[in-house]
């Protein structure tokens, strides 16, 4: 992650989930519009990561927004489709 982008990396430890979403959250809280997510180094998305991304979705949605997934692979786009839970995003390619 850097200060101008939110960067989604799989294989993340629980405090690095942690400190991910509490940052995400942050960002969340403060914009005016909808999140955006570079997915571009994310390959797969493990379980926890899925559950990450959900709960952020959700987050953004109590807040009248939407998370936008940018430049996912179709390995990821596919693992969401399969999970049920590609409606909770919005994609940018």
């Amino acid at each position: 992650m850097t200060a101008d982008q939110l960067v989604v990396i799989g294989g993340l430890e629980l405090d690095q989930r942690r400190e991910f979403m509490a940052t995400t959250t942050g960002v969340i809280a403060r914009a005016e519009g909808n999140v955006e997510l570079d997915c571009s180094q994310l390959d797969a998305i493990d379980e926890a990561t899925l559950g990450m991304l959900v709960a952020l979705s959700r987050a953004a949605g109590r807040r009248g927004a939407r998370l936008v997934l940018e430049m996912p692979s179709s390995r990821v786009r596919n693992d969401l489709e399969t999970a049920g839970v590609s409606h909770m995003f919005d994609w940018s390619v």
